[in-house]
């Protein structure tokens, strides 16, 4: 199943134990439009949209760029997961197994995390180290 920037703001916006409306006024936006990014029936929002909701969950750094690369295409929800619960993953290794197009794709967080692994080996080859 896949996850996209909305189903992330959700997430991070009830970790945080906000409503829509908190989370509306923290970032300056309409709590209704919030909502409708959540659920996916607005899609694609702005740089400056993007970055008043980080500034209002202030999730730290790394789930801020994973929510940002999420506004350009939903991921794997076992990959988003594993990412989140694993923080030796690198965020560029993140987007390189999320852009990975193949017949067969990795089911379930050990599969995702073996070819997390086979990316970092290869990114480490092509780095030289």
């Amino acid at each position: 199943m896949s996850i996209g920037f909305g189903g992330l703001l959700e997430r991070l916006r009830t970790e945080k134990g906000l409503s829509l409306r908190q989370l509306g006024q923290l970032a300056d936006l309409d709590h209704a439009y919030v909502h409708r990014l959540e659920t996916g029936e607005k899609a694609d929002p702005s740089d400056d949209t993007v970055d008043s909701l980080i500034r209002a969950l202030r999730p730290g750094e790394r789930k801020a760029r994973i929510l940002k690369f999420l506004v350009q295409q939903p991921v794997d929800e076992d990959l988003l997961n594993y990412v989140l619960e694993s923080s030796k993953v690198s965020i560029e290794d993140f987007e390189s197994a999320a852009r990975m197009r193949s017949r067969g794709r990795p089911i379930g967080k050990d599969a995702w995390e073996r070819v997390l692994e086979q990316i970092r080996k290869i990114r480490e080859t092509m780095e030289g180290g």
